[in-house]
């Protein structure tokens, strides 16, 4: 904006609503933080009412300053008192004196010239000192209308950390109630686990549980790896299933080349209160570390597949 107009020029376009958005946005930016901005803007106001009291503006410029002033109360008041001021002061120089019949040249010389000047120094010093107070009242407004303005933006500044941290707390209440939420629903697998393996058996080996939800996928210190002992026997998968609208699924282990690894098991879906969700063991022997997936395909009431969905995870070895 600067490098075509000056600033007063850009002032004026600013009131007159003739900037573009981005040079509106960046002048008003800078009109809270900036008091030489803020009195360009002020400077152009009054230029502007003084112009179009007297008929200066064109005829765009005139149209679109009327179309503020019928917006705002304050400087419909300005432009009201400015042209008061126009015309007392357009009558005072527009006046013409009369001259008196020329009775007594003497007495005139004496009497009358001082009586004239006498009267016209007491209008100009009840003009001036209109002008002292004018200029006196348009500054102490300008002074609170800037004070307003900064208490304003004061005010806007802590509503807004306010906002902030109302929603920094909801955030951290959410979060918390989600990990409650999954260790709830961990324990509630492990719970049926333990009833489906039988409270009278002892178990052989260790058993690597891993849960899997739809979406997850394989990296370093994700939640979708397992890591196999040397006395790991099983390995326990809990599939959250993205898809619960059949009755039977068929699950199959894959390597990440799509090389079947174990036969393809039917299983039930279970139900806990987080949801639907697959139980599926297989032994752990033979599983080289590395990259696996388990196909989960929905099956029809004729045994027919419907929805498939893959399960990623990794494999590491214990050293």
């Amino acid at each position: 904006m600067s490098q075509q107009h000056s600033p007063q020029e850009v002032a004026k376009r600013y009131l007159l609503g003739a900037l573009s958005d981005a040079e509106r946005d960046q002048l008003e930016q800078n009109y809270f933080s900036d008091n030489a901005e803020f009195a360009e803007i002020e400077i152009a106001e009054d230029e502007l009412i003084d112009a179009y009291v007297r008929g200066k503006l064109s005829a765009e410029d005139r149209r679109r300053f009327e179309k503020l002033a019928s917006s705002s109360t304050r400087l419909d008041e300005r432009v009201a008192f400015a042209r008061v001021l126009s015309q007392k002061t357009a009558s005072s120089s527009a006046r013409t004196v009369v001259p008196l019949p020329q009775r007594n040249r003497w007495r005139e010389l004496l009497f009358g010239q001082p009586a004239r000047l006498a009267f016209g120094l007491g209008i100009l010093l009840v003009l001036l000192g209109g002008l002292l107070i004018a200029g006196a009242w348009l500054q102490i407004r300008q002074q609170s209308q800037s004070i307003a303005a900064r208490e304003a933006a004061l005010e806007e500044r802590r509503q807004q950390v306010e906002r902030q941290a109302a929603e920094s707390k909801m955030n951290n209440e959410q979060w918390q109630n989600q990990l409650r939420s999954q260790e709830a629903q961990l324990h509630e697998r492990e719970r049926v686990a333990q009833e489906d393996t039988g409270a009278g058996q002892s178990p052989i080996g260790l058993v690597a549980s891993l849960i899997l939800r739809p979406g997850t996928t394989r990296g370093e210190g994700g939640s979708s790896q397992v890591t196999l002992r040397g006395n790991t026997s099983r390995l326990r998968f809990n599939i959250d299933l993205a898809d619960s609208g059949s009755r039977r699924y068929r699950a199959t282990l894959l390597t990440a080349e799509s090389k079947v690894i174990s036969k393809p098991r039917i299983l039930t879906p279970r139900r806990s209160r987080s949801g639907d969700f697959l139980i599926l063991e297989l032994p752990a022997h033979g599983l080289a570390p590395g990259d696996y997936y388990v196909r989960v395909e929905g099956l029809g009431a004729a045994g027919e597949s419907g929805s498939i969905n893959d399960y990623q995870f990794r494999i590491k070895r214990a050293p």
